[in-house]
């Protein structure tokens, strides 16, 4: 409550959107920040659904868009999302007529499928039914057009690599939903629309700007209509309004058919608290923005910086705090535009409670009685109660009151509460009360208080300070502070660098005129301005000899660094542990920084010289030291060493992201970068050779694989490289083209062969040539268009005469690509180019075209130039009624088509004609799409020759004809594939009677593969009349049951080795279930059952030559329910990882030789309900951690160490991350409305210490581990040990622990299986007396103890038993008679059928039958009570 109270009060009270504030001036003349009296970030055009129900899509793409723009500060019409791909594209699918919830909405593309998140111009252009909502209603499948998107957006918003990284919270308060629009720009919101909401925003508000319209009030007679998602964009506290956004569009639309609902800029108002606007659980706000790495972020500073604009500190005691890093308090000055509210939130390091705190602690340290009514003052508070007085809450409330005013807040005086009452004479009288009196001494009237109110002091906070006097603010916990001159930043970086001591006289500007300096040399160099310009820990710059020539650090050329000189008046080195927060925002603050040089060597008392060396990977924000001019960052970075380190993770590309917009500026500055001796891994950059002025690269003793690529022949000045001791780096050196070429290079211990050979070159220059054909292969549908086309092609093409400037802009870890881009009348025209490295050459092996015409006589003339072509794809769509020129397929491209070619498109290019049979031969093809042709006549051609096909696509052609039965039988047919694979399993098969009878072809009945994106038709024959096998509903096999053929002849001679039968059962991609019990499977289980990554059931019992150990792999079928080994030959143990397999229902391995301990990890199989493992020959206890947390989690650990030890050696450790703070605690609120709850904790409370009492008393624990577990059969093994933890496991119906040695007396813990339905523990050893509290265990049907030494009386309570049909006692020391009670078990209401009480010599026989008589338990009939006439052993058991 106070926070929101001191937010209230810190905030502006109204916030509309700066244009209706300030008009449209603001956006026109750049304005994007952040601001704090007005909303920057309202889209200039509203979204308009039109007629579908995607209210909550648009909105929720709204939300994300605001958040973007907030984020980055930067023009929010630029970041709009799609919001379509979010609603039709989404799991399931939707119509237009769907609708949708905004958390499960938020749900299915934040967390589930974020690449969803797109923007609406670019990559969407390929499905224009995305972008134009009326065309929506008349789409019937959306599934091709999310496809098609999906494609073209993969390398704009990935799963990976989304466009947009958001997140979502759900919001509550009315405080929070403000906070959350003053610094993310929107909340999604649900809205119900009442059959009066056009009648208040009637047709006159078309051409109103919605904040200048009334407010939608409050219609005691409105009726709800339906439920609608809006965004909150906006609020006014003074008149207790909403402004929200719709997605109606806007009455200034004249294509807009709305006529009421609507303002002119598609905004609302709204009285709070109406329509459900702001319901917790229906509110939410959103966060986004873009990732690190790409365009709008390149180096990632935003969110280094946390997406905030930093404000300017400065120091609250300049001179003692410059160089102290412990001083984390700095002053802010407020300006005119500040609210209090809005600097605690860009500063986000404390809670408004402690900010508003520590302002009045620096007050009262000036001035020990401020002003009444000055900023930081008390105030007197009056809050007034309800009509439920409870002295218990009133109590509560009145030590809350203490906590948070009087002792926190250090109130002048202690909170108090007055009371009004009418005594019994009915005079009035005041009563008043404190936490010490308690609440009771103001209630002492009782039922005649008729009010009371709660007074207490609290500190004023302002909206606004300026023109106040008290303008300044201390702000704390500042960990990265933010100075506006160089002069105050500086020497605290430097600091943290550990390079100063003083803060100032740290600069040297000698001149360097050479190498040899003097063993004092300086660390740090400063330009005549005092700015730092460059940071070096070495204290004699080292040098080499190169071509003759001396080569110096930082005097214009490289150096081959060969490590420092020992001197005796070294000066301590850059101490940088690793590339902390810390570290790297030291860096940014150096903001004209021109030299680094990070080789870290510190002494120590016992090796002055010993190496201590940074770790950590390559921050990507080291790019950003000459680019960030945003944040005043300004310099030329020339000198990079961060030699000998521990630094881990791949090689930055330090250029931007691949949307070709050029080198970073750190690649144009850069001479020097050494990166030798660390532990860096990956592949070599395409893109380094921008760095135009690098003249020494070391990247020796590191872990770098990959070729070296041939970009790098377009480095223009590189005079020394170094890549030796990286022994998986392979390829060839590229020697430069430029005249200065490498002078040297050293290659040693690594697998490059040398310098690339001229051959190697010479097929990048044939491909090269082959580019030069696009201008002729690829043209515009409209002939004025052309010559503009065909000009760009061919300017781009004369730019780059090498391939290797096409190529040279890919990023690390990624196949480079080039694409040509050019927008004719607002239609973005690609032609995508794909390259990949062979043999040292990069070729190109995809093109990607759209929306342009393909000549196919040049087609024709391209692809026999270009022998690594993998994929071919044009597509083209009506531009403006424009219409491609007709001409016939090529019936020569199969002969032409180099043999790489595996994928060819040429959907929509307006050929015609037949479709060629000479394609037949084409047998290299994969995916052949040639839909969209409508020109295309005649019958399906036979290309049953097409013996690679995958994929074929011949939509919306004019074929006629029949479908060729040839085409059921053609090697690309999926059926036909999995056909193949039963009949070779039949082949494996041996049938000695009928059972595989029905397994004959039918060719007759042939079912054709649906078209993609069709529902699939109905199912083949083998799935309808073949035993043993079932299809799923696309009709793919997914079951093989054979164990139910086993007893009609199949396999009798125990020939079928299982591992054989694996290499046809791999071609059943959808098998699911697999069941081979008693088909005498023989040889060892092989481990490659796991390659059947979807099965779910897995049966292979009853198959005595199945022998072997249950292989560790199967842990890797993380699908498997059910696994079943019992009755075979298996031996060894039981696999502790099987844990990973967690959606396990039942493990069956009866009567085999497995042995060894039941694993204590198998505790963690959340969802085991039938565990068999009866006669299995194993030994020790049943684990603990089935039952008990702490062992449990003990055993988990143990796993987990095990797994990791399984790990290769030279693994690169990983980085254990800073766990995060933990929250403070709520704030405890108490008002007359919290009275229910309140008693409801207590309530619970009480429940919960009296549930503590009960286990305590009978010293069980709380049910975890195996809770799911419904049969636990462990009979016939040589298990020991206690067993009083199974009564944890409430959900057990069967427990069978017969034939073991278990010994003790029953656990009486066994009486809380409640739902307990067969307890077997015979011959175990037993001893003591029955239990009373098995009286507990009602659903019991079978109770077996026989053969044990259980002794004392028969339970008289036990004649609730009301279930119990079979009770087995025989063969113990019972003594006593039958309890005249039981004489009920014979009656109807029970079910008991058997009474075994044999060989119980303790027993006098003869009482014995008369009791039986007695109690009439066998007068019915229906029970056998079976006792013996003499025993046949003597009592050993003495007589109580």
């Amino acid at each position: 409550m106070q926070r929101g109270i001191y937010y209230l009060a810190a905030a502006a009270k109204s916030f509309p959107s700066c244009q209706h504030k300030y008009g449209w001036a603001q956006r026109r003349a750049g304005d994007t920040l952040l601001r704090a009296d007005c909303n920057n970030f309202v889209p200039s055009t509203p979204r308009d659904q039109k007629a579908c129900a995607t209210c909550v899509s648009q909105s929720v793409a709204t939300a994300m868009q605001m958040a973007a723009a907030a984020a980055m500060e930067r023009d929010v019409d630029s970041w709009e999302v799609n919001a379509a791909s979010m609603y039709y594209c989404t799991e399931g699918g939707r119509s237009c007529s769907t609708g949708y919830d905004i958390q499960e909405n938020l749900h299915e593309v934040i967390d589930k499928a974020p690449e969803l998140i797109r923007p609406t111009a670019g990559c969407t252009s390929t499905a224009p039914q995305l972008r134009n909502p009326a065309n929506e209603p008349n789409v019937n499948s959306w599934l091709p057009v999310c496809r098609t998107a999906e494609q073209a957006c993969s390398g704009t918003s990935s799963r990976d690599r989304p466009w947009l990284k958001c997140s979502y919270t759900s919001l509550s308060t009315f405080w929070e939903i403000q906070r959350w629009i003053r610094n993310s720009g929107a909340v999604v919101t649900r809205i119900t629309i009442y059959d009066d909401f056009v009648v208040q925003i009637n047709k006159k508000a078309k051409l109103v700007p919605g904040e200048d319209w009334p407010a939608y009030k409050f219609n005691r007679t409105a009726k709800p209509l339906y439920g609608h998602a809006a965004v909150i964009v906006g609020y006014d506290n003074e008149n207790f309004t909403w402004t929200l956004l719709n997605s109606w569009g806007t009455g200034r639309d004249p294509n807009n058919t709305r006529d009421n609902g609507i303002t002119a800029d598609g905004l609302f108002k709204i009285q709070m608290g109406l329509a459900g606007v702001g319901t917790p659980d229906q509110t939410y706000g959103v966060t986004c923005a873009p990732l690190p790495g790409t365009k709008s972020d390149p180096y990632g500073v935003r969110q280094f910086y946390g997406y905030k604009r930093r404000l300017p500190v400065e120091f609250v005691n300049s001179a003692k705090d410059r160089l102290n890093l412990d001083v984390a308090c700095f002053k802010y000055k407020l300006h005119a535009d500040d609210t209090v509210a809005a600097v605690v939130d860009a500063f986000d390091v404390m809670t408004i409670e402690d900010f508003v705190l520590e302002q009045r602690r620096r007050q009262q340290q000036v001035s020990s009685t401020p002003t009444a009514g000055s900023p930081w003052s008390y105030e007197n508070v009056t809050y007034k109660l309800g009509e439920n007085f409870d002295v218990e809450v009133l109590d509560k409330m009145l030590r809350v009151a203490d906590d948070v005013f009087k002792v926190k807040n250090q109130a002048p005086y202690q909170p108090n509460m007055q009371c009004w009452h009418y005594d019994a004479m009915g005079v009035a009288r005041n009563t008043t009360c404190d936490s010490r009196t308690g609440a009771s001494t103001c209630l002492r009237y009782g039922n005649g208080t008729v009010g009371c109110a709660l007074h207490y002091a609290n500190i004023a906070v302002p909206e606004a300070l300026t023109g106040s006097g008290h303008n300044t603010v201390v702000v704390c916990n500042v960990t990265r502070p933010f100075f506006e001159s160089p002069r105050d930043s500086q020497p605290r970086a430097l600091k943290r660098l550990g390079l100063v001591k003083e803060a100032t006289g740290y600069c040297h500007q000698e001149s360097l005129p050479g190498c040899r300096l003097s063993a004092a040399e300086r660390h740090i160099g400063c330009n005549r301005k005092k700015y730092v310009t460059y940071v070096w820990n070495t204290p004699v710059v080292r040098y080499g000899e190169v071509g003759g020539e001396s080569l110096c650090f930082l005097n214009g050329t490289a150096v081959d660094y060969w490590g420092p000189l020992v001197s005796d008046d070294l000066v301590n080195p850059i101490l940088i542990k690793s590339f902390d927060v810390p570290t790297i925002d030291a860096f940014l603050t150096l903001r004209y920084l021109q030299a680094v040089n990070i080789y870290v060597q510190t002494p120590s008392r016992s090796d002055p010289y010993a190496p201590q060396p940074t770790s950590g990977t390559l921050p990507l924000q080291l790019a950003a030291l000459t680019d960030l001019k945003h944040l005043a960052i300004r310099g030329k970075l020339k000198s990079m060493v961060l030699r000998s380190n521990r630094l881990t993770g791949g090689l930055p590309s330090f250029n931007h992201d691949s949307g070709g917009f050029g080198p970073s500026a750190i690649q144009t500055t850069l001479e020097r970068l050494d990166l030798a001796g660390n532990a860096l891994t990956g592949t070599l950059p395409f893109g380094w050779p921008q760095f135009s002025k690098l003249s020494s690269l070391n990247i020796s003793f590191n872990q770098l694989d990959g070729q070296v690529p041939l970009s790098w022949i377009g480095f223009q000045r590189l005079a020394v490289l170094e890549l030796r001791d990286n022994p998986k780096l392979s390829g060839c050196v590229p020697i430069p083209a430029q005249t200065s070429a490498l002078l040297a290079y050293t290659i040693d211990n690594t697998q490059i062969s040398g310098a690339c050979p001229t051959q190697r070159l010479e097929v990048e220059q044939q491909q090269r040539k082959a580019l030069d054909l696009l201008p002729s292969v690829f043209y515009v549908d409209s002939a004025a268009d052309a010559a503009s086309w065909r000009s760009y092609i061919t300017r781009t093409l004369q730019n780059f005469p090498t391939l290797s400037g096409f190529y040279g802009e890919g990023r690390a870890g990624s196949a480079p690509k080039f694409v040509f881009k050019n927008l004719n009348q607002g239609t973005e025209l690609t032609i995508e180019v794909q390259f990949e490295s062979m043999n040292g050459a990069f070729c190109i092996t995809q093109i990607l075209s759209q929306p342009l015409g393909v000549n196919t006589t040049s087609l024709m003339k391209l692809l026999p130039q270009l022998p690594y072509l993998k994929s071919f794809r044009a597509r083209w769509w009506a531009r403006n009624g424009g219409t491609l020129r007709q001409q016939p397929f090529p019936d020569k491209l199969a002969v032409v088509a180099p043999r790489s070619l595996e994928v060819l498109e040429l959907s929509g290019l307006n050929l015609c004609c037949r479709l060629p049979e000479e394609w037949s031969s084409w047998n290299k093809i994969v995916t052949l799409l040639v839909g969209g042709n409508p020109l295309v006549t005649g019958p399906l051609p036979d290309w049953v020759g097409m013996t690679s096909l995958e994929s074929l696509d011949l939509a919306s052609n004019d074929l006629t004809g029949t479908l060729p039965a040839s085409y059921g039988l053609a090697p690309w047919s999926r059926n036909n594939t999995e056909l193949l694979a039963l009949k070779s399993l039949k082949g494996i098969l041996e049938d000695a009677g009928r059972a595989l009878e029905s397994w004959q072809e039918d060719p007759n009945d042939f079912v054709p593969d649906p078209l993609q994106g069709a529902p699939p038709g109905p199912p083949p024959y083998w799935c309808r009349k073949w035993l043993g096998v079932t299809c799923d509903k696309s009709n793919q096999v997914a079951g093989l049951n054979l164990g139910g053929l086993a007893g009609n002849g199949l396999n009798p001679a125990g020939t079928l080795v299982l591992g054989v039968l694996l290499e046809v059962l791999q071609q059943l991609p959808a098998l699911q279930s697999l069941d081979l019990s008693g088909c005498n499977v023989a040889g060892a289980m092989p481990a490659e059952l796991s390659n059947l990554a979807n099965l779910r059931h897995l049966n292979l019992s009853s198959n005595p030559l199945l022998t072997g150990a249950l292989p560790a792999a199967l842990a890797g079928l993380v699908f498997l329910q059910t696994l079943d080994v019992s009755g075979c030959g298996i031996r060894g143990s039981l696999p502790a990882v099987y844990a990973a397999l967690q959606q396990l229902r039942e493990l069956r391995a009866a009567n085999s030789s497995i042995g060894g301990v039941l694993p204590g990890s198998w505790g963690l199989l959340k969802n085991l309900q039938v565990l068999d493992l009866t006669n299995a020959q194993l030994t020790a206890s049943i684990p603990a951690a089935w039952f008990d947390s702490s062992a449990r989690r003990a055993e988990a650990h143990n796993l987990l160490l095990a797994i990791r030890s399984t790990q290769e050696a030279d693994q690169p450790p990983r980085t254990t991350g800073v766990a995060a703070p933990t929250p403070p605690l709520a704030q405890v609120v108490v008002t007359p409305a919290t009275v229910h709850a309140v008693k409801q904790a207590a309530a619970a409370a009480a429940a919960a210490a009296a549930a503590a009492a009960a286990a305590a008393s009978t010293k069980t624990d709380m049910p975890i581990g195996l809770t799911q577990l419904q049969e636990l059969r462990l009979a016939g093994n040589k298990l020991s040990g206690s067993i009083s933890g199974i009564g944890l496991l409430g959900g057990l119906r069967v427990l069978d622990l017969s034939g073991n040695g278990l010994g003790g007396s029953l656990p009486l813990q066994l009486a809380l299986l409640g739902k307990l339905q067969e307890l077997r523990m015979r011959a175990t050893n037993l001893t003591g007396p029955l239990p009373d509290g098995f009286a507990r265990l009602t659903e019991l049907a079978v109770l077996d103890l026989a053969d044990n030494g259980i002794t004392g009386t028969l339970p008289e309570i036990w004649v609730g038993l009301t279930q119990l049909h079979t009770m087995d006692l025989a063969s113990n020391m019972l003594s006593g008679t039958l309890p005249l009670l039981w004489g009920r078990m014979g009656a109807a209401t029970h079910r008991l059928q058997v009474l075994d009480l044999q060989d119980n010599p303790c027993m006098d026989a003869a009482a014995l039958k008369s009791s039986i008589e007695q109690s009439g338990i066998t007068s019915s009939g229906s029970v056998v009570v079976e006792v013996s006439s003499i025993a046949a052993r003597e009592c050993t058991v003495r007589p109580p």
